[in-house]
């Protein structure tokens, strides 16, 4: 959460040839172990575990990208998420129009259209760890896979200001850490054991390089840039003026915005998350802040060039 997973997310939405889902197991994780999922015709099922969590996560991620809507439990497919896709939001008003399972059955139709006939299927999210991507890509070949990844000390700021559940940084640092570090790992393994299918991602490389970045992804992925995705990508980058936006596509200068936590971090903090994180920055190149004064200097960059070495 807050490493600029909706940014990226809506450069693939907003591409003509690609049918583009927001967040699909947003109410999985949400309803951990207090309701069974049911489904259209299936029998219904419970999460007990991290295991049976990671199963169905799967089982959605992939129904999804494969165009299966029918497979998909009823509360995945009541979701208000949708509305963050263009390629959701008609089916969302369908369903607000025809409540009930009847009219979720009659609504189906328009997901499995808009999948069927785009040319590349795209899943934004955040509650996949890398393990069970792992295990999503033995079976699936044709599956591809970036892995974003943004600076721990704004990510963490923003999960701070945007989620009540930080009480402890130091816990909770050590905690984000370790799941980067894990995940990574699984990356490194997946980029020996099927090469070319992933690609790892910094956030700072998208805000500060758009253009270039947004054109390997879509080549990685085999979709066109186009002059019009040029146009986009220009507009949610190089505005001089933004609003303010819990979750969305923010419009200003990209790179500006992106520092903007090396003002707003307490260096106290900033130190808590820079002991925890060394084995993220050892990894991906990010730098300490040595002095307060470091910190806010937005000359010196906390960043190096650093190849992800497999």
């Amino acid at each position: 959460m807050r490493s600029g997973s909706t940014f990226t997310g809506g450069m693939f939405d907003q591409h003509p040839d690609v049918f583009y889902v927001f967040e699909p197991v947003f109410t999985l994780s949400r309803i951990w172990g207090s309701d069974r999922l049911n489904f259209l015709g299936r029998p219904s099922r419970r999460i007990t575990s991290s295991d049976s969590f990671a199963e169905l996560a799967i089982d959605i991620a992939e129904a999804f990208l494969k165009c299966r809507p029918t497979e998909i439990d009823i509360a995945t497919l009541s979701q208000g998420l949708f509305i963050h896709s263009k390629d959701t939001k008609p089916y969302l008003k369908c369903l607000k129009a025809n409540p009930g399972v009847l009219g979720m059955l009659q609504c189906l139709s328009i997901l499995q259209n808009q999948c069927s006939q785009s040319n590349v299927s795209v899943v934004k999210t955040i509650r996949l760890q890398m393990e069970a991507v792992e295990t999503m890509m033995k079976s699936n070949p044709s599956l591809k896979v970036v892995h974003l990844v943004r600076d721990p000390r704004p990510t963490i700021r923003s999960q701070m200001e945007f989620s009540k559940s930080w009480n402890n940084l130091d816990s909770g640092s050590k905690k984000h850490c370790l799941r980067v570090q894990k995940d990574l790992e699984v990356t490194k393994r997946l980029m020996k054991s099927h090469p070319g299918r992933t690609k790892l991602l910094l956030y700072e490389d998208l805000v500060a390089y758009p253009a270039k970045t947004v054109k390997d992804l879509f080549s990685f992925v085999g979709l066109e840039y186009t002059r019009d995705t040029e146009i986009f990508v220009q507009s949610k980058t190089n505005s001089s003026t933004g609003e303010p936006c819990r979750v969305c596509i923010r419009e200003g200068n990209s790179t500006s915005m992106s520092l903007q936590w090396r003002q707003q971090l307490d260096f106290e903090k900033t130190r808590v998350i820079d002991a925890n994180c060394k084995p993220v920055y050892q990894m991906l190149g990010y730098l300490p802040a040595n002095s307060r004064n470091e910190l806010v200097d937005l000359s010196k960059s906390l960043k190096i060039d650093k190849r992800f070495v497999l």
